[in-house]
C-alpha cells in the first residue's frame, strides 16, 4: 500500500466508510467533498463533481472509459483486498489535527445528508 492509498484508507476510516467496491460512489463523493474542504487525500485521482450525473466522478477511471495508470477504482480494489498486516501498518499513520477536524465535520454533514449533491443534477 502506497502513501496515497494510506491517505485514502485513513480518510475513509475517519468518515466511517468501509473501503469496498460496493461503496465506490460514497468514496468518490467523499474524496471530492474532502478536497473541497481542503483535505487533500490524493489530488492525482482527479475526482470532480459532474453536473450531468449529479455526483462526484473520477473521469479518468475505467468507469468512464479512461485507462490511467492510477485511479480511484484501482485504489479501492487494492485496499479492499490488502492483507491484514498491510492494513494494520497503514493504521499507524495519522492525519494532522486540522485535516482530521475537517473530516469529522464532513462526517457529520454526510450523516445528516447522505446525498450531498441532491438537487445539483444538470
Amino acid at each position: 500500500m502506497d502513501r496515497a492509498q494510506i491517505g485514502l484508507k485513513l480518510a475513509m476510516d475517519v468518515l466511517g466508510i468501509p473501503i469496498c467496491m460496493k461503496n465506490y460512489r460514497k468514496i468518490c463523493n467523499a474524496v471530492y467533498l474532502a478536497e473541497q474542504k481542503g483535505v487533500h487525500i490524493d489530488p492525482t485521482r482527479m475526482v470532480r463533481f459532474s453536473e450531468k450525473y449529479g455526483f462526484a466522478i473520477s473521469p479518468k477511471s475505467h468507469e468512464y472509459s479512461g485507462c490511467p495508470s492510477r485511479n480511484l477504482v484501482n485504489d479501492v480494489e487494492e485496499i479492499e483486498y490488502e492483507s491484514k498486516d498491510e492494513l494494520k501498518w497503514a493504521s499507524t499513520w495519522k492525519f494532522d489535527k486540522q485535516s482530521e477536524e475537517k473530516l469529522l465535520e464532513l462526517k457529520v454533514e454526510l450523516q445528516s445528508n447522505p446525498n450531498p449533491f441532491s438537487g445539483l443534477e444538470g
